[in-house]
């Protein structure tokens, strides 16, 4: 257990530096089976670098609302390479 007003404490209440942190676990979408929830993190997190992470997560979210098959393997490896970079 975290000391009394120690860093680990204050991040786990997300109280003063942690209060508006976030984390992609916090954006997967919840009707999501495991293996969703697995596919929807490891692709999300492989643009993540390049992208402001609100910004792409909040996209994330709507993209799969729309299409729930795009953060699967099936899905990446049928397209195109065009596809891919546009």
């Amino acid at each position: 257990m975290a000391k009394p007003g120690s860093l680990t404490e204050l991040m786990e209440r997300r109280e003063g530096i942690f209060a508006n942190r976030f984390n992609v676990e916090d954006w997967v979408p919840t009707d999501l089976d495991s293996k969703g929830k697995a596919c929807f993190l490891f692709f999300l997190t492989q643009l993540d670098y390049a992208i402001k992470s609100t910004l792409l997560y909040e996209g994330a979210r709507k993209l799969n609302a729309v299409n729930p098959k795009f953060f699967t393997a099936e899905f990446i490896l049928d397209l195109s390479e065009k596809e891919l970079t546009d």
